[in-house]
């Protein structure tokens, strides 16, 4: 059975320089995926949740936490270079990836 055929309508947005009530269109996936913290389930069983922390020197630091206790700020999207690791002990971390 064939299918009719259906065109194919681009979502791009065409920009107007005279308007000046630009909203921007957010998805409900785009929403979802904004307002979730990060967390991941060791094998264990227990759930962590990604949290952001801030160093004596002012830097950022990234920690797991588990999410019944409130840590701190949780973080909806993963650093860039990064990725999550599980030890053999069921230790959940954030580590560098490394070039292959």
């Amino acid at each position: 059975m064939k299918h009719p055929k259906v065109d194919n309508v681009s979502e791009k947005r065409i920009s107007c320089p005279n308007r000046t009530d630009k909203k921007e269109h957010i998805t409900p996936r785009q929403l979802r995926k904004a307002t979730m913290p990060i967390t991941y389930t060791n094998r264990k069983g227990v759930s962590y949740t990604l949290y952001l922390g801030q160093t004596s020197t002012g830097k950022p630091r990234y920690y797991f936490g588990r999410a019944d206790k409130n840590q701190g700020e949780p973080v909806t999207e993963l650093p860039s270079g990064f990725k999550i690791s599980e030890s053999v002990n069921g230790v959940v971390s954030l580590v560098k990836e490394r070039p292959s």
